[in-house]
C-alpha cells in the first residue's frame, strides 16, 4: 500500500517537474546573450530597419524568446503609415518583417501633403502620382493622422467620385478635385457639389494633329447629380467643337477652365 501511494505521489510530481524545468529552461534562454535581436531583415525594404527598431521598442537588450510576435504585429500596424505587418523569429538573432505600407487613394486638399486611404484612413504622403483632390472643409485642428474619416462630407465625394470614375474611363476624363465643402449647406443657393474634370481630345488642322486639353468646373446638386450626365455630356462636347476652332494647330493646347453650372433642372450656364 505504500509503495502504491508512493508511486502516485512520483507520477504526480512529474507534469509539475517537467514545467519547473521548462520554465527554468526558458528563463535561461531568455538571458542567453546568443539570441539577443541584433538584425532586422525586411522582405521587401519599406522603412528604415532603426525606425521599425524603435516602433517594436528594441533599443534595449531583446531576447528572441522574450520577443512576442502578436504584440509587435499590433504595434507596427499601429503606426499611420502601416496597413499590416507580419513578423518571423529568425533564430539565433533575426527579426523577418514584411509590411505593406498605406497607398493614398485621394489626396485631400484641406491639409498639406495628406492622404487617405481605401478605408478613409488619414495619413502623410510625398507621393507625386496624379490623384484626385478632396475639398471637405475640414478644420485642420479637428483632425490627426491615423484617423478614420467618416461624415456626410466625405461619404458624398467618395460617391460623386465612383459615379465619375466609372464613367470617365472611355472618355478619357480625369477627375482632379471634388468640393464637397458646401454639399450640406441649408441655403439652396450656396448647397453644391464642385467637381474639377480634365479632358483630351485630338484635332486636325493643316494635315496636323493636335492634342486638346480641356477642363471642366461643374457645380452640381447635391442630390440628383447623376441625373445631370447626359446634359453634362452634351456640353463638354459642345466646348470642345469650339475650342477645336479656336487651336492654333500646336501640338499640344490646353485650355483655360470653363464653369458649367447644372444645379438647376432642365438649365445650365457656362462661363
Amino acid at each position: 500500500m505504500r509503495l502504491l501511494l508512493s508511486s502516485i505521489a512520483l507520477f504526480s510530481l512529474l507534469p509539475f517537474s517537467a514545467w519547473q524545468l521548462y520554465r527554468w529552461r526558458l528563463e535561461h534562454l531568455k538571458n542567453d546573450p546568443n539570441y539577443q535581436i541584433r538584425r532586422i531583415v525586411q522582405f521587401n525594404k519599406r522603412l528604415p530597419d532603426q525606425v521599425i527598431a524603435d516602433l517594436l521598442d528594441l533599443g534595449r537588450p531583446t531576447s528572441l524568446y522574450a520577443f512576442s510576435v502578436a504584440k509587435g504585429q499590433k504595434r507596427l500596424e499601429e503606426h499611420m503609415l502601416i496597413e499590416k505587418a507580419h513578423i518571423e523569429k529568425r533564430f539565433p538573432d533575426a527579426l523577418l518583417v514584411d509590411l505593406k505600407l498605406r497607398s493614398a487613394a485621394v489626396r485631400l486638399g484641406d491639409l498639406v501633403d495628406a492622404g487617405i486611404d481605401r478605408g478613409g484612413c488619414l495619413f502623410p504622403i510625398s507621393e507625386s502620382k496624379r490623384l484626385t483632390t478632396f475639398f471637405l472643409g475640414i478644420d485642420p485642428r479637428q483632425v490627426h493622422w491615423g484617423m478614420i474619416l467618416t461624415g456626410q462630407r466625405y461619404a458624398k465625394a467618395c460617391e460623386v467620385l465612383d459615379f465619375f470614375s466609372k464613367r470617365s474611363l472611355k472618355l478619357g476624363l480625369f477627375v482632379e478635385r471634388i468640393d464637397t465643402a458646401r454639399a450640406f449647406e441649408e441655403s439652396l443657393g450656396r448647397c453644391e457639389v464642385v467637381v474639377h474634370l480634365s479632358e483630351q481630345s485630338h484635332v486636325e488642322k493643316a494635315g496636323r494633329r493636335s492634342l486638346l486639353v480641356h477642363h471642366w468646373i461643374v457645380r452640381l446638386p447635391t442630390v440628383g447629380y447623376e441625373k445631370r450626365w447626359p446634359d453634362l455630356r452634351a456640353l463638354c462636347e459642345q466646348l470642345k467643337l469650339e475650342h477645336g476652332e479656336m487651336a492654333l494647330g500646336e501640338l499640344r493646347e490646353e485650355f483655360a477652365p470653363r464653369i458649367l453650372d447644372l444645379r438647376i433642372e432642365n438649365l445650365g450656364f457656362v462661363k
